[in-house]
C-alpha cells in the first residue's frame, strides 16, 4: 500500500516558515492516515463504499449503452497499456456524481489534514486549518480526491 502522495497546487499559498520568511507553498504532501485518526478514515471509507454500492446497483438495473470499440486495437504480442491512476479531480468528481455525502467527505479529509497531520505543505509544514482556508476551491477538491483515492479507496 502506498505510504505518500503529492498533489501540486494550482494556486500557491502564502506562509510563514521557520525562518521567518513569507513562502510560497506549491505542493502538499499527503501521508496515509495511521491507527490515531481510524474513526475518521472508517466514516470517510464507508461512506464512499456505500456510495460505490448504490451506484453500481443502479448500474445493474439501468446499464448504459454498449461503449463502442477502442480505434486502435494493440498490436498482436504487444502489452496492454497500464490503465492510468485517477487523478483527485477526477476522484472527486465521480464523488460528487454518486449519492456520497461530499461535505461528509470533505470535512473528514480536512480533520484528517489539520487534526491527524497528514498534510504537509511543501513536504514540511504540518497544514492546520488556517492553511485549509487559504487552499483555492480546485486544490481543496483535488486534495480530497487524492487522498480518498490513494488512501481509503486502496
Amino acid at each position: 500500500m502506498q505510504t505518500e502522495t503529492r498533489v501540486v497546487l494550482s494556486t500557491p499559498i502564502e506562509y510563514a516558515g521557520k525562518d521567518g520568511n513569507i513562502h510560497r507553498g506549491t505542493f502538499i504532501v499527503l501521508r496515509a492516515p495511521t491507527s490515531s485518526a481510524f474513526r475518521v478514515a472508517l466514516k470517510l471509507k464507508q461512506e464512499m463504499v456505500r456510495a460505490i454500492m448504490a451506484e453500481a446497483r443502479r448500474a445493474v438495473l439501468a446499464p448504459e449503452a454498449p461503449k463502442p470499440p477502442d480505434p486502435e486495437p494493440a498490436a498482436e504480442g504487444a502489452e496492454p497499456k497500464p490503465a492510468e491512476k485517477p487523478t483527485g479531480e477526477d476522484v472527486f468528481r465521480m464523488l460528487a456524481q454518486s449519492s456520497a455525502d461530499l461535505v461528509a467527505l470533505c470535512e473528514g479529509v480536512r480533520e484528517l489534514l489539520s487534526m491527524h497531520g497528514v498534510g504537509l505543505l511543501d513536504g514540511e509544514v504540518r497544514m492546520t486549518d488556517v492553511l485549509i482556508d487559504r487552499l483555492s476551491l480546485s486544490d481543496f477538491e483535488s486534495v480530497v480526491g487524492e487522498y480518498l483515492g490513494t488512501f481509503l479507496l486502496a
